[in-house]
């Protein structure tokens, strides 16, 4: 038996409503529409990079100012050369011993999205395990203290 349809109506409210600023202490989360920042793909194909640690600039790009403090990327490796992986993190840190990007198998292309701290020089650090394709992509950035959240992005508690 088919449940009777319900029909209801809304009364639309005039007048303002105030938005409050973030709170203390919390962050804001800004999407980015999907920019890339850094790719070893060339017009011919893909150009593999070999195992190394490579800089990536964030800061004053696509709409992310000096301000922002961290990012969030989708990082992909392309046809790595065999099981190995690759890690965003601050530029001028040491790397973390986990991989956000890992290839079980030679050829293989995968991707994560990753929020990464912004270092003290603008950027973050990709380091890969073997020879690799790696792209990274933009997908947003974080600003921490900041204002109006409906201005600026998504509201983060702590």
């Amino acid at each position: 038996m088919l449940a009777p349809m319900l029909s209801a109506s809304v009364t639309a409210i005039s007048g303002s409503v105030a938005h409050a600023a973030s709170p203390s202490g919390s962050s804001v989360f800004v999407p980015i529409d999907h920019e890339r920042l850094a790719s070893t793909v060339a017009h011919s194909g893909y150009v593999s990079v070999s195992t190394g640690v490579y800089k990536v600039p964030v800061l004053n790009r696509f709409g992310v100012p000096n301000t922002a403090t961290e990012a969030v990327v989708d990082v992909t490796i392309v046809n790595a050369a065999g099981f190995g992986g690759a890690t965003a993190y601050e530029s001028g840190q040491l790397p973390r011993a986990d991989w956000d990007v890992i290839a079980e198998k030679a050829g293989q292309t995968v991707s994560n999205l990753v929020h990464v701290p912004i270092g003290a020089d603008g950027a973050i650090a990709i380091k890969t395990s073997t020879t690799m394709g790696v792209i990274v992509d933009l997908e947003g950035r974080k600003l921490e203290g900041a204002g109006d959240p409906r201005s600026e992005g998504i509201a983060l508690g702590e």
